[in-house]
């Protein structure tokens, strides 16, 4: 399998980084395995709980489901990394959507990389 990064291009534009709201929505004309999705912060943050990695299916809101949140408990840290184990990656096919949502609240300079695997 290919490991591939996602840049700019594939959030329809909309860049991975920056200090606002993340609502950034990820689509790839072929299918992938999700393989890891990489959150780095410029300083820990407050509200990092409520932090979402989804997967919205194109087959509707039945095979949607939470690909990843911070538990709120544990240590806030500055890079958080979700893995997805070896050989069976999260499959996302051509039309569903990957949205990564955090309201950043506190302005927290932010930037995403998501790794996939065609």
């Amino acid at each position: 399998m290919k490991e591939f990064r996602m840049t700019s291009i594939h959030a329809g534009g909309a860049p991975l980084t920056g200090n606002g709201p993340i609502a950034l929505a990820i689509r790839r004309e072929n299918a992938y395995g999700l393989a890891e999705m990489r959150l780095t912060l410029g300083a820990p943050a407050a509200d990092l709980g409520s932090f979402a990695l989804r997967l919205d299916a194109e087959n509707g809101p039945a095979f949607d489901h939470i690909l990843a949140a911070p538990d709120p408990n544990e240590d806030l840290a500055v890079v958080t990394s979700f893995r997805y184990a070896d050989p069976v990656p999260p499959a996302i096919f051509p039309g569903d959507s990957v949205s990564i949502t955090w309201p950043n609240a506190g302005g927290v300079v932010w930037a995403i990389e998501v790794i996939g695997r065609e």
